[in-house]
C-alpha cells in the first residue's frame, strides 16, 4: 500500500533542543507567572516599591540562570547518546490509520488513535506518544498536504 504522505526529519542538536523546549517552555513560562504575582503580591500588601524592584531583578536573574542549566543539560543528554550523533535520519510514512518510522536500523508502526497529543510550534510538528517521548517532524520537509493532515490530526 501507498502512503497518503512521505516526510524525513534529520535528528541535529538544533531539532532536538526546539524539540525540549517546545516540551517545557508553558511549564517555564507558568513558573516565571507564579514568581512575578507573588512579588507584584507582596509589593501591594506591603506598598513597597523596592519589594518589586528586587523581585524582578530576582525574576530576571533565575530565567537566565535556568536558561544556561537548560541548555546544558539539552547539550548533555543529546551527545550522550551516540546513536542521534550518526547523522540520525527518521523517514515518516502516513497511511490512512497509522504511520510508520524508518530509520537506518529501526522500524516502527504507529496507530493513530495510540498518539498521545501533537504538539505545534512554527517550525515543527511533535507527535508526541506519550507526555516525554515523541517524533519530530520539521514542517519545511512537509508537503502542505502533510501540515494541514496532521494539523487536523492534531485538533
Amino acid at each position: 500500500m501507498e502512503p497518503l504522505y512521505t516526510t524525513e526529519t534529520a535528528y541535529t542538536f538544533e531539532e532536538f533542543k526546539k524539540y525540549n523546549i517546545a516540551l517545557t517552555i508553558k511549564k517555564v513560562l507558568l513558573i516565571f507567572l507564579i514568581l512575578f504575582l507573588y512579588f507584584v503580591l507582596f509589593t501591594l500588601l506591603w506598598r513597597n516599591l523596592a519589594f518589586l524592584i528586587i523581585g524582578v531583578i530576582f525574576t530576571a536573574i533565575f530565567g537566565i540562570i535556568f536558561s544556561i542549566v537548560m541548555n546544558k543539560s539539552i547539550k548533555r543528554l543529546y551527545y550522550s547518546d551516540k546513536y542521534l550523533q550518526k547523522n540520525y535520519m527518521c523517514q515518516f510514512s502516513f497511511y490512512q490509520y497509522y504511520f510508520e518510522i524508518k530509520t537506518c536500523n529501526s522500524f516502527t508502526k504507529f496507530d493513530y488513535e495510540d498518539i498521545h497529543s501533537i504538539k505545534e510550534t512554527k517550525t515543527n510538528f511533535y507527535i508526541m506518544k506519550s507526555v516525554n517521548q515523541g517524533y519530530l517532524i520539521v514542517k519545511a520537509n512537509c508537503s502542505p498536504e502533510l501540515i494541514e493532515f496532521l494539523s487536523n490530526m492534531k485538533n
